[in-house]
């Protein structure tokens, strides 16, 4: 679920997700101040309401000092964006999503704005 790099901790998000899977919350153990990649290259279905989503969105922008979202596919971008502005958060200040994981990670480690 959360893997540790050198510079950044990863959260995999499964095919599959759920309500269950976030309420679980097993993808917020990430040390607090971290830089995160949250991978949902893997998303194929989602059976998750909005509500639950901003609301993760939010708790892990509050842990982490940085959040790119990996997101591939078109389910993944668009409930990754939706997230982030049902949260209230600023796309591109402290969380945001892109298509490729190289952009992705560039951002995440201060080498380019968000896109």
């Amino acid at each position: 679920m959360a893997g540790e790099h050198p510079c950044y901790t990863v959260v995999e998000v499964p095919a599959g997700l759920t309500g269950e899977w976030l309420a679980s919350a097993a993808w917020l153990d990430v040390p607090a101040g971290a830089r995160v990649l949250v991978d949902a290259a893997a998303l194929e279905t989602a059976e998750v309401e909005a509500g639950p989503l901003a609301a993760a969105a939010e708790q892990l922008a509050a842990r982490a000092a940085r959040v790119a979202v990996c997101a591939p596919g078109d389910l993944a971008f668009g409930l990754a964006r939706q997230a982030i502005q049902l949260a209230g958060l600023a796309e591109g200040v402290v969380m945001a999503v892109f298509r490729e994981r190289e952009a992705a990670l560039r951002w995440l480690l201060g080498e380019s704005a968000a896109k």
